[in-house]
């Protein structure tokens, strides 16, 4: 056996690797955005409007958890930004004592959620277009219509949508979803790694339980298909777990998640 081969990477590996690069493309095109890697931490500044966005992704169980979570810290100080920790398995229960002894906040737990393979049609709603955003001026549409989806907040203040700077990453394509000639729902798809990322799902409050949540993220996701994918990835709040399932994503992982606290 030539011990030189790499094995293929597993389907969860390409997910969250996937996942990982969300993080990097809104760095990317931020005037705040900073990048840090190695084998335990992934660090990710995005901007300082949405703590959730600054990103700490723990990749294995760390040998000293305090120093470990220090480093973070630290990075994220200097920027002058709150982060997001997040972790899974036997990582998220090495970093748990340190993180409270930091004063970190217990977030909501975050299920991550795999389809493969892609296969099938997306469901049909009856008068919902769902249309490719191609433009500027569509994206700034795309991204009023998530805004309302997702309750509005000083998030959507970001240069990083305000300027429609997303329309700018790589191998990222944007859906909004049209009823009556209004837009009432979005999607993101990110290709990376053989998976289509699915993301910034929204729909506007009027238009929720009408199936159009559904439509809108298996039409990303099963476009994913011409572009060589091999599963799609997403994860869920409450609210959308069920649509998710629907369409037949289904638990891979659950992220605990830690909120550091107030500078």
């Amino acid at each position: 056996m030539n011990k030189n081969l790499v094995a293929e990477p597993s389907l969860q590996e390409r997910a969250e690797a996937n996942h990982a690069e969300l993080f990097r493309a809104m760095a990317r095109v931020s005037p705040h955005g900073q990048i840090i890697e190695d084998s335990e931490l992934m660090l990710v500044v995005t901007g300082p409007l949405l703590p959730m966005l600054n990103f700490a992704r723990l990749r294995r169980p760390p040998a000293d958890p305090a120093a470990t979570l220090t480093r973070a810290r630290e990075f994220f100080g200097r920027a002058g930004m709150r982060f997001m920790l997040s972790t899974s398995g036997a990582a998220a229960d090495a970093i748990a004592a340190a993180a409270s002894a930091a004063g970190m906040e217990p977030f909501d737990e975050e299920p991550g959620m795999l389809l493969a393979p892609l296969v099938g049609e997306r469901p049909q709603v009856p008068g919902l277009a769902i249309e490719v955003v191609r433009d500027r001026e569509a994206m700034v549409e795309h991204i009023d219509t998530m805004t309302e989806g997702f309750g509005g907040g000083p998030w959507a203040l970001s240069e990083i949508l305000t300027g429609t700077a997303l329309f700018e990453v790589p191998d990222a394509t944007y859906y909004t979803g049209f009823m009556d000639g209004r837009p009432v729902a979005t999607a993101m798809r990110i290709t990376s790694h053989r998976v289509a990322g699915v993301f910034n799902v929204s729909t506007i409050p009027e238009y929720r339980r009408r199936g159009i949540g559904e439509a809108i993220t298996a039409r990303a996701a099963l476009d994913g298909r011409a572009e060589g994918c091999l599963a799609s990835y997403l994860t869920a709040s409450e609210m959308g777990r069920s649509t998710y399932e629907r369409i037949g994503y289904r638990h891979a992982v659950t992220y605990r998640r830690w909120l550091s606290p107030p500078l």
